[in-house]
């Protein structure tokens, strides 16, 4: 089962070699005032690292009426994004949790169907194999200097 979040895609761009989003973008992907996913953001209760790695406060253009004004916003990466959008509610952010939970079982499935490597159990060599062995090595080391040495020592 494929679950639709909306018609319209998320906008996500790239912005010095991250993938991002911003507040405005998400609000208008979930259908929320932007005013309140800018207070949920500030009101997230991360820590100061997480905050700072994840959210940047920037400046967008808005239209309001006929005039453009600038207002906050803030550029988000995926983590960050996650991390707010796993607060929300409504019909919009319990389609995203369930995709995003489907996504998890889907790529967990995937990695116990990869077979792991079982190495087999060495074998041991027999004393008769070991003193073979080191004929062997001993004729290739010293019996190299003698024509028809290789197919001697093998």
């Amino acid at each position: 089962m494929t679950l639709q979040l909306s018609t319209i895609n998320p906008k996500v761009t790239v912005h010095n070699g991250k993938a991002v989003t911003t507040s405005q973008d998400v609000a208008d992907y979930f259908g929320k005032l932007h005013k309140n996913v800018i207070q949920k953001i500030e009101s997230l209760d991360c820590s100061r690292e997480f905050m700072t790695a994840n959210f940047s406060a920037i400046v967008v253009k808005v239209q309001a009426g006929f005039n453009e004004r600038e207002t906050k916003a803030y550029e988000m990466t995926k983590d960050g994004f996650v991390f707010l959008v796993m607060g929300f509610t409504g019909k919009k952010a319990a389609q995203f949790k369930e995709a995003y939970i489907a996504e998890f079982n889907r790529m967990e499935a995937e990695l116990h169907s990869i077979p792991k490597r079982r190495p087999e159990a060495p074998e041991l060599l027999t004393d008769n194999d070991t003193r073979n062995l080191a004929h062997l090595v001993w004729s290739m080391a010293n019996g190299f200097r003698f024509e028809r040495a290789w197919t001697q020592g093998i």
